[in-house]
């Protein structure tokens, strides 16, 4: 179980009259072993693969989902079936101190179902004659008041450098930077946010120094502002900004904080910085894909699969209370830290719910999209664009039998996979040359082609006009066809062009945006008869008057100001609390009535 060193890889070699020792088959077992755990950590690495979330069943007990995992050596951690314990009760409790926890889970090995040996070990004080004949694959559950001190060896931290700019008990930040970027494409980076513990004065900022870079309104420095003080939540955020290369390849470059820029409102409980924090980047002028696999193959077995670092998988972090006597479990986040591993059934999912989903909001390249309305077609090919701001796509708009001049057609509303906004639309006409002395094959007319009539290079087009009308809040556009002379063609074939500017990065995190409510406690478990007070929590939205009911008749009573009393009868019931000025806006809690000391 303490194996950490697989390589090299060693077999038996069987011949006519080997003796087979204990030795022999541990090397049997030991060689199959070390081959596939190589593998897992090898293309896998370490995480969670399917379930193991946990949750908060009352004030002192947790629940492990069944699920299972792949620790940072390679080897598989299963939990067969739910597991319900008490916080007190699992390993490492009686050792800390602290009001945050961390529950964790290892692989671990029972030795069971001991059997007469036959041949038993000579010197054995105890006169056991008896050997334990399996080896049963297990887990442990423990509980820990310390993060991981370093994290074991991902192959992300080869692209991404993050570092944390400052922290404390109460919130974290950390800025994440690409360590290698394309001197022809625009990079992010991001400011990540961590709230602790519930509070409404997290509040800071601070520059970044860009000077090699371009900056969305070209000071050359990022201003990073986040003032929190209307959530009242624990929550994470996420600021985005853009940053764009001058177009020219350097082999180092960088961008720096400054520690005198750093300044909290109203937070005073973090250390100062006194030096300035650097991120240095390399400039290629290779395209992302090229510069990934150049990358990843550069990087030595041993640096992905050598390491002898071993780390639990941290499943959640608790925050309790504390008193002399008992605790009270307060909040409960699973998987803090994301140990997750992203699986090839993850990622062929991906790809195939992909064309259910066109990615509208995605400004850089994507897998392209197609849209099929009876004779009319349209097809996207983003990865053919050079720039993340623009896509294009050809449709084919039917002209009838026999159209007159001065008619107008129009297509069906064509989605251009660049989001809401302004969005410039360039259109043409896409046809076959007929000109045989030329032979310049296909081509697109963009304008009238009525100047290019009687020359070389007539193609002998109609004369017509094009319009396009963008519709900025759907991320859609149309197209319309008015002719100007007779055709025979059945049909127009236009060929579409959309460029859209990428908007300035303010720094506006994406979860702030979105308006939601929601019920603390969301789980409660009380005796029969018993009150409890539930509290509505606006998100990103000023308060307003609730409803509070009861969903189960004799599920007991809400008060307006939601204070609920428990029914006679024990069993689960649910509590709703809805907007009165925004319907819209409703959530839901869970009460367990049941007696106490009750299982």
């Amino acid at each position: 179980m303490k194996n950490l060193n697989y390589q090299p890889f060693e077999r038996n070699k069987f011949f006519y009259g080997k003796l087979l020792t204990v030795a022999d088959f541990e090397l049997e077992q030991k060689y199959m072993n070390d081959k596939r755990r190589f593998l897992s950590k090898s293309l896998f690495g370490s995480g969670v693969i399917c379930g193991l979330n946990t949750y908060g069943v009352d004030d002192s007990s947790v629940m492990i989902e069944a699920g299972a995992a792949i620790d940072s050596t390679g080897r598989e951690i299963v939990v067969n079936e739910s597991v319900l314990r008490k916080l007190s009760g699992i390993d490492g409790y009686e050792n800390t101190s602290g009001s945050v926890l961390y529950l964790c889970i290892e692989y671990n090995e029972e030795l069971h179902d001991p059997v007469y040996s036959i041949a038993h070990t000579l010197g054995d004080t105890a006169k056991s004659t008896s050997e334990f004949n399996r080896v049963k694959e297990s887990f442990r559950l423990f509980v820990t008041d310390k993060e991981p001190d370093t994290e074991p060896y991902s192959l992300i931290n080869e692209f991404i450098s993050r570092k944390v700019i400052f922290s404390n008990r109460d919130i974290t930040v950390t800025q994440s930077v690409p360590r290698t970027v394309s001197a022809s494409r625009p990079f992010n980076i991001t400011v990540d946010i961590e709230k602790h513990i519930t509070a409404s004065d997290l509040s800071f900022e601070y520059i970044i120094d860009t000077p090699y870079f371009n900056t969305a309104d070209g000071s050359g420095v990022i201003h990073v502002c986040f003032n929190d003080t209307p959530a009242e939540m624990s929550d994470k955020h996420t600021l985005t900004y853009t940053v764009i290369p001058p177009g020219s390849v350097r082999a180092e470059a960088g961008m720096s904080i400054l520690p005198q820029s750093i300044k909290f409102t109203s937070q005073k409980s973090i250390s100062s910085v006194k030096e300035a924090i650097n991120f240095e980047i390399n400039v290629v002028q290779a395209e992302l894909p090229e510069m990934i696999e150049g990358k990843y193959f550069s990087i030595s077995a041993d640096e992905i699969s050598g390491s002898r670092y071993h780390s639990p998988i941290y499943l959640s972090r608790i925050e309790i209370f504390r008193s002399s006597t008992t605790y009270i479990i307060e909040a409960l986040k699973s998987m803090p830290f994301n140990q997750y591993i992203y699986n090839p059934q993850l990622l062929r999912l991906d790809n195939q719910l992909s064309a259910f989903f066109p990615p509208l909001d995605r400004t850089g390249p994507s897998q392209g999209i197609s849209a099929d309305s009876g004779t009319q077609k349209s097809t996207a090919d983003f990865s053919q664009s050079k720039e993340p701001g623009s896509s294009s796509g050809i449709i084919e708009i039917p002209l009838g039998f026999n159209p007159h001049p001065r008619q107008k057609f129009y297509s069906d509303e064509i989605m251009h996979g660049l989001g809401k906004g302004v969005v410039t639309i360039v259109l043409g006409i896409e046809a076959a040359s007929v000109n045989e002395k030329l032979s310049r094959g296909n081509f697109t007319a963009y304008g009238n082609p009525d100047i290019f009539k009687g020359s070389d290079y007539d193609a002998h087009l109609p004369a017509y006009e094009l319009c396009a009308l963008n519709y900025e809040e759907r991320g859609t556009f149309v197209v319309g066809v008015k002719l100007l002379e007779t055709t025979t063609s059945l049909y127009v074939k236009i060929k579409w062009h959309a460029f859209k500017t990428p908007a300035p990065a303010m720094g506006i995190s994406e979860s702030r945006q979105d308006i939601c409510l929601f019920v603390k406690p969301d789980t409660i478990v009380i005796a029969p008869r018993e009150t409890a007070y539930f509290k509505a929590i606006f998100c990103n939205t000023d308060e307003t008057p609730c409803i509070w009911s009861v969903v189960e008749d004799n599920g007991g009573t809400v008060e307006p100001n939601g204070i609920y009393t428990a029914p006679n009868k024990e069993g689960v019931y649910e509590v709703n609390v809805q907007s009165i000025s925004n319907p819209s806006l409703k959530a839901s809690a869970f009460v367990v009535v049941k007696e106490k000391g009750a299982n």
